[in-house]
């Protein structure tokens, strides 16, 4: 009976998309609907232990984020405040430990936030891949440049999304790397929103096809954060998966990042994002027009642009504080079981300007952010 409450209680935890904290005490998962806070605090631990283990993706992250160290933190913050954790993890790379509770009543919250050790406190809040739409005129490629094999040498787009089927012929011969950060939810090994962003940016040409990718030499860092239900247009991610993601990407160091997803404000995705930004990277996200630039993620920062899908019905938004590029907001992409399929979207979008922004770095030495930016908005597509 104890083995088929462990099977029962390890399926809950894979199928939440979050990774216990070990102790029985603080292994639930966060199930659907829970409404949960993360409370941010600094990791206090020795820097050697902090840097003591690399985080090989989510499932395998279980051990690092199991320090007793930090459970024992967790455990006295439970006890201290009488409420339930859920999930907690570190991030190497701000240092911070973020641990998962039940939302509290008004009191218990206004307590943790008057906390002298608690840096901050905000939603546990879901996100997804950017949705379909309508199809739109296709991109002239930018004069001058040439969309071929070598095009995006050297430069590396770490690209935020739901896994790629790394089998497809036309990504044979790419430098394609991939970490999961998701779980087991989904297909690990290939799933369509990821396969059609990275073959937008990566795709080789194959004799019996057209589609080619932007930047085909660019080495491409698929960092899955998000996962895709089968039944599903778009993928799914929250708070934890991507900052996991994210984590791992400031790690990396890349020239470009893509983030073909949406969703709410969120404080501790917004500083990993700006540790990026510190360090050079161009940050491209898909635009999203529900929600103002200082209410969605990532919120506008110098180093972050907005891809938006261009249509026959609404070219950019014009009058925004924020850097807005325009591309197709259709194009035909590669799809798993070496298959093909036109895909819509903001997302679309942004993959596009990743692989351009890529293709642009590449060109010559020096190159700067500014200056792509400036270039792209040169080559904004008209409806």
């Amino acid at each position: 009976m104890n083995s088929v409450r462990f099977w029962l209680a390890l399926a809950l935890m894979l199928a939440s998309g979050c990774v216990t904290t070990g102790p029985a005490t603080f292994g639930d998962p966060v199930p659907e609907g829970t409404e949960a806070i993360v409370v941010v605090l600094d990791d206090t631990r020795p820097d050697r232990r902090k840097r003591s283990a690399s985080i090989p993706g989510y499932v395998g992250y279980t051990d690092y984020a199991n320090d007793p160290a930090l459970l024992r933190v967790a455990k006295r913050f439970a006890k201290k405040h009488d409420v339930t954790v859920l999930t907690q993890w570190p991030l190497q790379s701000l240092p911070i430990q973020c641990i998962v509770i039940e939302k509290p009543n008004a009191s218990t919250l206004a307590a943790i936030r008057a906390e002298p050790d608690v840096k901050w406190v905000q939603p546990f809040v879901d996100f997804t891949t950017m949705s379909m739409t309508a199809p739109t005129p296709s991109w002239p490629k930018p004069a001058g440049v040439t969309v071929g094999s070598g095009a995006g040498s050297g430069i590396t787009i770490a690209v935020v999304d739901t896994s790629v089927d790394r089998t497809h012929p036309a990504l044979q011969g790419t430098a394609l790397r991939q970490r999961n950060f998701a779980g087991n939810l989904g297909d690990v090994d290939g799933e369509a929103h990821g396969t059609a962003m990275v073959g937008l940016i990566a795709a080789r040409p194959l004799p019996d096809g057209d589609m080619v990718g932007i930047s085909q030499a660019a080495n491409i860092e698929l960092l899955r954060g998000c996962w895709q239900p089968s039944d599903a247009a778009s993928g799914r991610c929250n708070t934890l998966t991507l900052a996991l993601a994210l984590d791992a990407a400031v790690a990396l160091q890349p020239d470009v990042l893509n983030l073909s997803i949406t969703g709410p404000q969120d404080r501790v995705l917004d500083e990993l994002v700006e540790q990026l930004t510190r360090q050079g990277t161009l940050v491209v996200a898909a635009y999203d027009e529900r929600r103002t630039a200082s209410l969605r993620f990532p919120t506008y920062q110098p180093g972050v642009i907005y891809a938006f899908g261009v249509s026959d019905a609404a070219a950019t938004p014009s009058g925004s504080a924020e850097v807005v590029v325009g591309a197709p907001r259709h194009a035909l992409s590669l799809a798993p079981a070496a298959r093909y399929d036109l895909v819509f979207g903001h997302s679309v979008a942004a993959a596009q300007v990743s692989g351009f922004a890529a293709l642009l770095l590449g060109v010559s030495d020096g190159v700067s952010r500014d200056q792509v930016v400036k270039h792209l908005h040169n080559l904004t597509a008209k409806p």
